[in-house]
């Protein structure tokens, strides 16, 4: 059996080839605002602001840290969503503000916490074009994504800008227009329910958590096969919804 960890097919690795050299290195995931992930320095908890991390390592901004050395090893605690795992670092390289570090034997509960806490991003990195094709009207335009988890997200453009939208992600269900979430709803596992949206069935819903719509943002802004206006213009739908799900 393939140990998941090491299959080149799984998203969390990536393939850099130069010439006829081939290296294997981990997929590193981009921190955002929305990502609750911190790393503290030493015994005294230092905080140290991650810009990435992978399964492989993580990169810091150390130039407000003077005694940060050269090379070497750090020891330090990972905090994701408030949980510490301990981990030491071997300094890989450094630059004027940036480092780069890789894990030293990592235990297997760190791996764990940060696959578990890229779920979402993960499950962006495996959507892909189902259909890219023109509609019945010359200005528009549809692009439809499937992934795995029952991710699917259909866009429909007029003249470049999105009309409308549907977007399923781990049994949510949320549809768009004019800019606004419109539709908001959940897949419903009774058979009782005969409203159906999209390829499963679905439950409206008045609202939903203020997490659920934070994930939407993560995953729609870690799709590859989105342009950035595409990201943007979503992006800003939920926003919208957040705001008025917190009224």
């Amino acid at each position: 059996m393939t140990n998941k960890k090491n299959d080149p097919a799984n998203p969390l690795f990536s393939a850099k080839k130069e010439g006829r050299q081939s290296s294997r290195q981990f997929h590193r995931f981009p921190l955002k605002h929305l990502h609750n992930i911190s790393f503290e320095l030493g015994k005294e908890r230092l905080p140290v602001a991650i810009f990435n991390i992978s399964l492989g390592g993580l990169g810091i901004f150390h130039k407000d840290y003077g005694a940060i050395p050269d090379s070497g090893n750090l020891s330090g605690n990972i905090v994701i969503d408030d949980k510490r795992y301990g981990v030491e670092l071997r300094i890989i390289y450094k630059s004027k503000e940036v480092m780069g570090c890789s894990f030293e034997n990592p235990s297997a509960t760190l791996l764990q916490g940060i696959e578990k806490y890229f779920e979402i991003e993960l499950a962006a990195l495996k959507m892909n074009y189902a259909c890219l094709e023109n509609a019945s009207k010359q200005s528009e335009n549809i692009t439809f994504l499937h992934g795995n988890n029952n991710c699917e997200l259909l866009i429909r453009e007029i003249d470049g800008i999105i009309s409308s939208f549907s977007f399923v992600f781990f049994g949510n269900y949320f549809e768009g227009k004019q800019g606004k979430v419109s539709v908001i709803g959940q897949r419903a596992d009774d058979a009782t329910v005969n409203e159906k949206m999209g390829v499963s069935i679905f439950r409206r819903l008045p609202g939903t958590d203020r997490s659920v719509i934070l994930n939407a943002v993560r995953l729609i802004e870690s799709v590859e096969f989105l342009s950035q206006k595409q990201k943007e213009s979503l992006v800003t739908s939920f926003e919208t919804c957040l705001l008025e799900n917190s009224k």
